[in-house]
Protein backbone atom coordinates (compact mmCIF):
# COMPACT_ATOMS: atom_id res chain seq x y z
CA UNK A 1 0.00 0.00 0.00
CA UNK A 2 1.34 3.41 -0.82
CA UNK A 3 2.40 5.79 1.68
CA UNK A 4 -0.13 8.44 0.38
CA UNK A 5 -3.03 6.26 0.65
CA UNK A 6 -2.33 4.60 3.98
CA UNK A 7 -1.78 8.53 5.74
CA UNK A 8 -5.42 9.34 3.43
CA UNK A 9 -7.24 6.60 5.63
CA UNK A 10 -5.53 6.71 8.75
CA UNK A 11 -6.85 10.59 8.16
CA UNK A 12 -10.01 9.39 7.01
CA UNK A 13 -10.48 6.97 10.28
CA UNK A 14 -9.03 9.80 13.10
CA UNK A 15 -11.76 12.44 11.79
CA UNK A 16 -14.30 9.72 11.66
CA UNK A 17 -13.56 8.37 15.25
CA UNK A 18 -13.91 12.25 16.40
CA UNK A 19 -16.76 13.58 14.35
CA UNK A 20 -19.25 10.80 16.40
CA UNK A 21 -20.87 9.98 13.10
CA UNK A 22 -21.93 6.60 12.03
CA UNK A 23 -19.15 5.19 9.71
CA UNK A 24 -21.57 4.76 6.78
CA UNK A 25 -23.11 8.64 7.45
CA UNK A 26 -19.73 9.68 7.64
CA UNK A 27 -18.78 8.00 3.90
CA UNK A 28 -21.68 9.78 2.53
CA UNK A 29 -20.70 13.10 3.24
CA UNK A 30 -16.93 12.44 2.60
CA UNK A 31 -18.39 10.35 -0.86
CA UNK A 32 -16.04 7.38 0.06
CA UNK A 33 -17.35 3.63 0.08
CA UNK A 34 -18.63 2.04 3.50
CA UNK A 35 -16.55 -1.21 2.20
CA UNK A 36 -13.63 0.32 1.26
CA UNK A 37 -13.56 2.55 4.63
CA UNK A 38 -14.00 -1.23 6.62
CA UNK A 39 -11.43 -2.14 5.12
CA UNK A 40 -9.00 -0.47 5.11
CA UNK A 41 -9.82 0.42 8.94
CA UNK A 42 -9.61 -3.46 9.38
CA UNK A 43 -5.97 -3.47 7.24
CA UNK A 44 -4.66 -0.61 9.40
CA UNK A 45 -5.65 -2.20 12.40
CA UNK A 46 -4.20 -5.28 11.51
CA UNK A 47 -0.59 -3.86 10.40
CA UNK A 48 -0.81 -1.76 13.76
CA UNK A 49 -1.35 -4.93 15.61
CA UNK A 50 1.29 -6.95 13.98
CA UNK A 51 3.96 -4.18 14.63
CA UNK A 52 3.42 -3.87 17.82
CA UNK A 53 4.03 -7.63 18.17
CA UNK A 54 7.14 -7.65 16.26
CA UNK A 55 8.52 -4.72 18.77
CA UNK A 56 8.73 -7.09 22.05
CA UNK A 57 11.16 -9.52 22.39
CA UNK A 58 11.07 -12.60 24.67
CA UNK A 59 13.85 -11.99 27.48
CA UNK A 60 15.61 -14.66 29.45
CA UNK A 61 16.67 -14.94 32.91
CA UNK A 62 20.60 -15.83 32.85
CA UNK A 63 21.16 -19.02 34.01
CA UNK A 64 23.19 -19.08 37.63
CA UNK A 65 26.29 -20.99 37.83
CA UNK A 66 27.11 -22.81 41.35
CA UNK A 67 30.08 -20.76 41.37
CA UNK A 68 28.36 -17.95 41.28
CA UNK A 69 25.52 -18.94 44.43
CA UNK A 70 28.66 -19.12 46.94
CA UNK A 71 30.64 -17.21 49.03
CA UNK A 72 34.56 -17.91 49.27
CA UNK A 73 36.59 -16.82 51.73
CA UNK A 74 40.61 -17.32 51.30
CA UNK A 75 43.33 -16.62 54.14
CA UNK A 76 46.33 -17.82 52.82
CA UNK A 77 46.46 -20.98 51.53
CA UNK A 78 43.04 -22.24 52.89
CA UNK A 79 39.67 -21.81 51.16
CA UNK A 80 36.35 -21.72 52.79
CA UNK A 81 33.36 -21.72 50.57
CA UNK A 82 29.56 -20.95 52.35
CA UNK A 83 26.40 -21.46 50.63
CA UNK A 84 25.27 -17.86 49.86
CA UNK A 85 22.42 -18.56 51.41
CA UNK A 86 23.39 -18.37 54.59
CA UNK A 87 22.31 -16.10 57.20
CA UNK A 88 24.24 -12.75 57.21
CA UNK A 89 24.47 -12.57 60.85
CA UNK A 90 25.73 -15.58 60.85
CA UNK A 91 28.30 -14.91 58.47
CA UNK A 92 29.14 -11.88 60.69
CA UNK A 93 29.67 -13.41 63.72
CA UNK A 94 32.44 -16.21 61.85
CA UNK A 95 34.11 -12.98 60.43
CA UNK A 96 34.19 -11.51 63.82
CA UNK A 97 35.65 -14.91 65.27
CA UNK A 98 38.59 -14.31 62.84
CA UNK A 99 39.49 -10.92 64.21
Amino acid sequence: MRTETIEKWQTLIQQQAISDLPITRFCKEKQISPTCFYKYKSQLQTDTQSSIKKSFIKVQAPVMSNTSAAIKIQYQQTTLTLASTLEPMWLATLLKAFA
